[in-house]
């Protein structure tokens, strides 16, 4: 019996990097404290019972800060307590991502426990946090792509609680308007910008320009095209606003007839991704369609509210937004928080779709690494037949 068995192989000792411990590269800022990060785990009951050792963090109001070979890389966190019943987990930062982390940052040069993804395309899936998508880009990678989790952000449940709250605020107070995303950034100033622009290309006309809003939310975009009629950023032209959210749709409805604009600017139920264009589009397409943050959300879906869709939500954005921009003088005005330029050019202007580059807005930048970015992007899309 014993001459039939194989010979058992050498064993072979694989030369291994001592990575760090997690206590060393992780420190968490609580909220409401200015001064240097602590230890994650100073108090934690894992540093002496290992049975209870802290797999993922991700308390609310509290900042989290990896210690790479860069620098400090701070990171936010959704509030857990918001999450409802899903369980996911896909917003905490977890141990794993830290290790992987700390595993590309050495570059493979530390053992067969790491991997050098210089030069390659990445692609990081579950992104959560995105902290190793961010340290790829960091180390070297061509390109870094974050396939964004689920969120209740993409749901049509928390856009109709959000305006509904928001009509109630403002049927208190005729002057609270609502949320008006990426102001902070002046996403709104910035898009105007791109309208003058264009304009002076001679690729607009100010006066016969129609607009279409996607995602119009509150219909603060459309406002600010109206308003100030002896202003440069004045455009007379039709404009209407959509949303799949109808307390959206009454909120901005009531604020137009406050600014004696509902004349002006209409405002229509409709869902992008799920119904076929109503009596307010034009044949022919809009000059220019609008969208700041409608992508980000539909890109956030949760599975069960994109079944029954043909193929991934953002896709189906593309080829249901293509038709509605003018093909002789029509564009795309797009603003995200959530994807890079490069990454909505892949989405929505890929070679065998109808739209391509044409210009992008000037947003204030940051250099971490010796990389240069911004946290918002605004892209100007030209329909490709809609040639100068």
């Amino acid at each position: 019996m014993h001459d039939a068995l194989h010979p058992v192989n050498p064993v072979v000792t694989l030369q291994r990097l001592p990575m760090p411990v997690l206590t060393d590269v992780i420190q968490i800022i609580p909220p409401d404290r200015d001064e240097d990060p602590e230890d994650i785990f100073a108090a934690a009951p894992g540093l002496i019972f290992t049975d209870d050792f802290q797999n993922l963090h991700g308390d609310k109001g509290y900042t989290i800060v990896y210690k790479s070979k860069w620098g400090p890389i701070e990171l936010k966190t959704a509030d857990p307590q918001a999450e409802g019943e899903r369980q996911l987990f896909s917003h905490y930062l977890w141990n794993a991502s830290i290790s992987l982390a700390e595993r590309i940052s050495y570059d493979g040069d530390g053992g067969n426990n790491t991997w050098s993804v210089k030069g390659e395309r990445v692609l990081e899936l579950g992104a959560g946090v995105g902290l190793d998508g961010i340290v790829a880009s960091l180390a070297g990678a061509e390109m870094v792509g974050l396939l964004l989790d689920p969120s209740e952000l993409g749901t049509k449940e928390y856009w109709d609680d959000a305006y509904a709250r928001e009509l109630e605020n403002q049927e208190q107070d005729a002057d609270d308007e609502g949320t008006v995303w990426f102001s902070e950034s002046g996403a709104e100033e910035a898009i105007l910008k791109q309208l003058e622009n264009l304009e002076d290309e001679g690729l607009l006309d100010r006066q016969t320009t129609r607009f279409l809003d996607l995602g119009t939310g509150n219909g603060h975009l459309l406002f600010c095209l109206r308003e100030d009629e002896d202003e440069d950023t004045h455009w007379p032209g039709e404009a209407v606003g959509v949303d799949y959210s109808e307390p959206s749709i009454q909120l901005a409805r009531r604020i137009a007839s406050q600014k004696d604009l509902g004349d002006t600017a209409r405002f229509e139920l409709w869902d992008l991704l799920a119904e076929s264009p109503g009596t307010w589009s034009i044949p022919g397409g809009f000059e220019v369609v609008l969208d700041k943050g409608t992508f980000d959300a539909i890109s956030l879906m949760p599975q069960e509210s994109s079944q029954g869709l043909q193929a991934h939500p953002c896709e189906v954005y593309r080829k249901k937004v293509e038709p509605l921009i003018n093909a002789e003088k029509g564009f795309l005005i797009i603003t995200s928080c959530n994807w890079t330029k490069d990454e909505v050019l892949e989405w929505l202007a890929p070679e065998t779709g109808e739209l391509e580059y044409y210009a992008e807005a000037k947003y204030p930048t940051f250099t971490f690494g010796g990389q240069t970015g911004q946290s918002i992007v605004t892209l100007v899309l030209r329909r490709k037949c809609a040639q100068a």
